[in-house]
């Protein structure tokens, strides 16, 4: 989604990556309309989820000198993420 893509960059990054802030979430459906404010603030959250726990997870093999996989396992598990909730929505 580019709209995770957007508001990822808007995330606060210290001396650990933090979660998209909900001020910025709120903002950004202020310029662009979404048909469900309540489906679009819970995709987003449920990425950037995801999203930091396998970051969290590359860090953490890192620190332990693990071997990372140099790949981007993000796309695949947002579509597979995405792909739940929209079967979870339909069978609401």
């Amino acid at each position: 989604m580019e709209s995770f893509g957007l508001l990822s960059a808007r995330r606060p990054i210290g001396m650990a990556l933090g979660a998209i802030p909900f001020t910025d979430i709120k903002a950004y459906l202020e310029f662009f309309p979404w048909h469900d404010y309540e489906e679009f603030i819970l995709y987003i959250t449920r990425m950037d989820s995801k999203y930091l726990e396998i970051q969290n997870k590359k860090s953490d093999s890192k620190n332990n000198k693990t071997p990372s996989n140099n790949g981007s396992p993000i796309t695949d598990s947002m579509q597979q993420m995405l792909d739940k909730l929209a079967q979870n929505k339909t069978s609401e």
